[in-house]
Order: C-alpha cells, then sequence, then structure tokens
C-alpha cells in the first residue's frame, strides 16, 4: 500500500491489479506513484529487504521502478543488535560476519536488481529494522521506500510497514506476498 494522504486509493487499487485511468498493471502502479508524490520520476528507492520469501515481489516490483524510472536503489537491512553481539562471540565471531552478510545480499539477494541493471548499493545496519530504513531514507533523501508484506493481511499492529508508513516522509509501497 502507497501512502501519501488522499491519493493512496488509486496506487492501492493500482498495486491490487485495479486500473488507474488510462494505465494498468506496472504502468498503472508507476502513474500512481508519481502522481503521488508531484515528481515527474523518482531518483532514490530505499528498498527494505530482510531475508524472507516477502522479498521475492519487493525486489522485483523495485527492479522495474526503479529501472523505468533511472533510479538508484539503496538496499537496507538490519541485524539487530543483540543478534550482532550473538554473532560477534565464538564460534561465529572468528571471522568477518558482516562482510560475509553484505555480499550475500550484494550477489544473491540483489539479483533482480543486478539482472535489470539497476544502480544500487547495500547498507548493513546493526539496529532494529524500523529505525535503519528511515535512516538510511532520510540520509539519501529517498523518494520511496519500498519493503514486501510478510503476511498479505495488511498493516498488523507492530508490523515494519506500519511503522514505516506512520514515519516516512516519503511514499511508502507495501509490495504483498504474491506480486
Amino acid at each position: 500500500m502507497l501512502v501519501d494522504d488522499d491519493r493512496a486509493t488509486t496506487a492501492q487499487a493500482a498495486l491490487q491489479g485495479g486500473s488507474a485511468p488510462g494505465a494498468a498493471g506496472s504502468e498503472a502502479i508507476e502513474e500512481a506513484l508519481q502522481r503521488a508524490q508531484g515528481a515527474p520520476r523518482l531518483a532514490t528507492v530505499v528498498l527494505a529487504l530482510g531475508g524472507a520469501a516477502a522479498d521475492a515481489g519487493a525486489l522485483r516490483r523495485t527492479a522495474h521502478l526503479a529501472g523505468g524510472a533511472g533510479a538508484r536503489v539503496v538496499v537496507v537491512h538490519a541485524v539487530p543488535t543483540l543478534e550482532g553481539l550473538l554473532h560477534d562471540m565464538p564460534p561465529f565471531g572468528l571471522g568477518n560476519w558482516r562482510i560475509a552478510l553484505r555480499d550475500e545480499i550484494t550477489s544473491r539477494w540483489c539479483r533482480p536488481l543486478i539482472d535489470a541493471g539497476v544502480a544500487h548499493r547495500v547498507v548493513v545496519r546493526e539496529e532494529g529494522a524500523g529505525h535503519a530504513v528511515l535512516g538510511v531514507a532520510t540520509a539519501e533523501g529517498a523518494d520511496l521506500i519500498v519493503l514486501g508484506s510478510r503476511s498479505g493481511r495488511g498493516m498488523g499492529g507492530g508490523s515494519l510497514a506500519s511503522h514505516l508508513v506512520h514515519r516516512a516522509s516519503c511514499p511508502v509501497l507495501v509490495v504483498p506476498p504474491a506480486t
């Protein structure tokens, strides 16, 4: 769901397979995003990845939108602080897991971006996902934040999508799992 004042209805209809006037499918989504932003094109997209199956649709959608607009993508993956501390302890702490994780995200998870020729970079942050994504979006001047919906049931309390929609200073696109 794209949430940006009263223009969310058009984008939501486009995302759910409906159409905006004069457009259909991916074109309708891009058109709705442009109207919601009041800008002719996207320059910077922040993509939140958590390594779940739901990320596949968000990756494909981001590759399509960013590729068509010539936008750059900043991929954000958050590692909770406690998990990071545990990985620093033996036997995990014997290698540099941070570099290995970033390399895996860059080469494997970001394959749709690579295949589409989309300029992107990966940021791994050791903090809560909401703070990580919002921090990167602010620092990068993001025009759009994209993430996959984990449940397909909308934005339940406590979800990352809900957190971002209520706190982000730019539109947030939540891609359903089946996209």
